[in-house]
């Protein structure tokens, strides 16, 4: 009885776990996309700063 309590916990785990991963892979997604339209849009080279995070693929 305690493994099938067990295994139900971990399975709902992993089931939270996989979808906050898609909503994080999608985030990074549009950030990407606004980032490379921005970046298409202009002419001035970018310049790294303090500021400047850097996109974590995770797959």
């Amino acid at each position: 009885m305690g493994n099938i309590v067990y295994e139900r916990k971990t399975n709902g785990i992993r089931t939270e776990l996989k979808e906050e991963l898609l909503k994080a892979k999608e985030a990074q997604f549009a950030l990407q996309n606004m980032l490379e339209s921005t970046a298409n849009k202009s002419d001035t080279p970018v310049e790294q700063d303090e500021n400047t995070v850097d996109v974590i693929l995770v797959g």
